[in-house]
């Protein structure tokens, strides 16, 4: 079904800058241009439920019909962003409490300050690119504390899936000398750092999970590992092998988190590359039957293959 939106916009330096949509879609696809210009940027407080920032003396144009309900704040659920995008101003979505998907190209670079804030529920950027070309990818995850995963999609379709955990700050003072020392928890910010400008490195990427596994819960680590083998773009042998490894360890947490997903593919793809303990076949299946998740209870259910037995004489 198709999106019956309209918008209020300026124009600068003849390209168009989104001031705010309307319509009664919470998940709006923006188009590629307005009134024949680009829809080059998005305005402050855009899709902030506060009035979207507007320059003095500049004129207001608009295009499209109905007017009468703006889309922003909570109504919001996803946002596909156009590839003509190429900024996105400050608090542009500023407590959109109910925003979990927006999806971008590489051609977004600019993205203002605290354009996230308070966006408590977004958990999936999806980017029309390759990792080697990320846009405006790390200043979004700069912002983004909260744990993210990021799908990589050029021209619809998936090649890579990675997930970066959440991180945090402290403040812990020194308090005879009143100084305040800032202390960053947690390794999802190592995992922002794997950046060389807007390129994300897969390889320092992986590297970063020997830290993850001796800090993380395993079920953080499980869905790092899963991710990263779902879809395994430019993934090394040895890289491999470590995810592997932790997947084998923790073979029953693996198989619950896929199960709770609900995730067909995932668990067929553990059933088949960890071979799991009988207790651990037992421990998800008991949970998917309680889910009732009959795909997941139907893999579960389905003998272990058996080893070859060898002789050493």
């Amino acid at each position: 079904m198709g999106q019956t939106l309209s918008f209020s916009y300026y124009l600068r330096q003849g390209r168009a800058v989104l001031l705010r949509c309307f319509g009664d879609t919470p998940c709006p696809v923006l188009p590629e241009t307005l009134g024949g210009a680009p829809l080059a940027a998005l305005a402050g407080y855009c899709f902030s439920d506060k009035e979207p920032s507007l320059p003095a003396g500049t004129q207001v144009l608009r295009w499209g019909e109905d007017f009468s309900h703006p889309l922003c704040g909570n109504f919001v659920q996803s946002i596909s962003l156009p590839q003509s995008l190429e900024s996105v101003g400050s608090s542009a979505f500023y407590n959109c409490r109910r925003l979990e998907k927006l999806e971008f190209s590489a051609s977004l670079t600019q993205v203002g300050s605290d354009a996230f804030m308070n966006c408590d529920e977004l958990a999936l950027l999806r980017l029309d690119g390759l990792p080697r070309d990320a846009g405006g990818l790390r200043q979004m995850l700069a912002q983004l504390q909260r744990g993210v995963t990021v799908e990589f999609a050029p021209a619809g379709q998936p090649a890579a899936r990675l997930l970066f955990p959440e991180f945090y700050e402290e403040l812990e003072e020194n308090i005879p000398a009143h100084i305040f020392q800032r202390q960053v928890v947690g390794v999802g910010y190592r995992y922002r750092q794997c950046f060389a400008g807007q390129s994300l490195l897969l390889a320092e990427y992986d590297r970063v999970f020997d830290t993850a596994a001796a800090q993380e819960s395993p079920a953080v680590a499980c869905q790092l590992a899963m991710l990263r083998l779902g879809l395994p773009l430019e993934l090394a042998p040895a890289a491999e092998k470590a995810y592997l490894d932790y997947l084998t360890r923790y073979a029953d947490k693996a198989l619950c988190l896929a199960v709770e997903q609900k995730d067909a593919d995932t668990l067929a793809f553990l059933l088949q590359k960890l071979n799991p303990s009988a207790e651990a076949r037992q421990t998800a299946r008991t949970l998917a039957q309680r889910l009732e998740f009959a795909p997941g209870a139907a893999l579960l259910t389905q003998p272990a293959p058996r080893t070859e037995k060898s002789y050493d004489f």
